[in-house]
């Protein structure tokens, strides 16, 4: 904790989301906090389930968006990477936009990709093994003709006739 503010809270500067993005951390969702209200609304934490990657400062008071913060765009709306959204009454509706600009869609490509990739490789990774696959194939298809090869000259008939 850096000045009493959980390290990730995304109010907190001590860690990147990429940071904590890397160690296997999602949005800091937190659910059993008092939120306050201002103008007598306040942060709904049914807004999780439907969007996943809102999550909230409980020191700022404020929603951010996870994805944008891990992978930020020159683009990237500020209120939801850097200064925090406030206006609850207007929640779902400025939520499901952030949710529909392609910033926001690019910076969940991204993530998608990233974690992908940690997963099953990169994309050179996996060209290498169907590479690896293919010439495994065609030396068995070669050694089997070798061997029809060999076989004809042993009994000294002539090879079979192959079809190119």
């Amino acid at each position: 904790m850096a000045n009493n503010i959980p390290v990730r809270d995304p109010a907190s500067k001590t860690s990147a989301a990429f940071t904590l993005f890397i160690e296997n951390y999602g949005p800091y969702q937190l659910i059993d906090v008092e939120f306050i209200k201002i103008n007598g609304r306040s942060f709904r934490t049914e807004w999780y389930s439907q969007f996943p990657w809102i999550e909230f400062s409980e020191h700022l008071q404020a929603a951010f968006c996870f994805n944008c913060r891990v992978f930020p765009s020159k683009n990237a709306e500020k209120t939801f990477t850097n200064v925090g959204f406030k206006n609850w009454k207007k929640g779902i509706e400025k939520f499901t936009q952030h949710q529909k600009c392609n910033v926001h869609k690019e910076s969940t490509c991204k993530l998608s990709s990233y974690t992908f990739s940690k997963k099953n490789g990169s994309v050179i990774s996996e060209l290498n093994l169907v590479h690896k696959s293919s010439v495994s194939q065609n030396r068995e298809y070669i050694r089997c003709l070798l061997k029809t090869f060999l076989f004809s000259a042993r009994q000294g008939i002539a090879p079979p006739k192959i079809l190119c």
